[in-house]
């Protein structure tokens, strides 16, 4: 596996689209965060802004790793690579610590961008990168897995963008329902906060203060971000076997 992850992280820094998109992050990050386009995020202050930012790394990711790995299976990398002897969870473990790199890389950029911006990196900053980092990665898993599983490249991009985009609209609707269960029970208000934590968007937003404050709940989060990266493994590794490839 350790020479899948060399070949990856090569061919990671060699993508001319990944280095643009990582400086594109660090410019848009430091305007967004100096600007603030957002009136309505302005009394926030710079953090907020950098954190609400930080949300248009997973949906680069959704795109990106159909880009970078979603044609293995077509292009006959993948077969070549079983026919070497790497398992396929060989194969996909490798792929996830690359793509766990290249996360790395890419809130590199991201904090570069925010601090230029303005953004004070204290404490609580700290854990929210800690947390977005957790989460991200968590996110990574199923849609490393979806354009694995994806026979063809293009619907495992479609899928994950999909899927990122419903996302924001649950969240949106997350927020509305959050308000009306959390003055009718308790339990009820939790699991909602935790369905909404399971979507590296909606950590973002309960973590930006847009959310209602009894969502933005560590462990519940922490939870939740476990329970995507779980389902992630276990859909990206099930029943894999050789005739999978053809």
């Amino acid at each position: 596996m350790k020479n899948l992850v060399k070949i990856g992280v090569t061919r990671l820094y060699k993508n001319i689209f990944f280095i643009v998109c990582c400086v594109l992050a660090f410019l848009i990050t430091e305007w967004f965060v100096s600007v603030g386009p957002i009136p309505q995020l302005a009394k926030y202050g710079a953090a907020t802004n950098a954190i609400v930012v930080s949300a248009g790394i997973i949906f680069f990711f959704a795109l990106f790793t159909g880009m970078f790995f979603g044609g293995e299976r077509e292009s006959g990398i993948l077969r070549n690579q079983v026919m070497a002897g790497y398992s396929q969870k060989e194969i996909f473990f490798g792929r996830y610590i690359t793509l766990l790199i290249a996360l790395a890389v890419m809130n590199l950029f991201w904090i570069l961008g925010a601090v230029a911006g303005g953004t004070k990196i204290d404490p609580q900053m700290l854990k929210y990168i800690g947390i977005e980092f957790l989460y991200n990665a968590a996110a990574l898993a199923v849609v490393l897995a979806i354009c694995s599983r994806a026979k063809k490249q293009l619907n495992g991009i479609v899928i994950s963008l999909g899927i990122a985009y419903l996302c924001v609209t649950g969240c949106l609707i997350g927020n509305f329902i959050y308000s009306i269960t959390a003055d009718i029970s308790k339990a009820v208000s939790m699991i909602v906060a935790y369905i909404y934590n399971l979507s590296p968007v909606g950590q973002c937003f309960a973590r930006s203060g847009i959310a209602d404050e009894g969502i933005d709940t560590l462990w519940i989060q922490l939870l939740a971000s476990l329970t995507v990266l779980v389902l992630g493994f276990f859909f990206g590794t099930f029943k894999v076997s050789k005739s999978d490839v053809n």
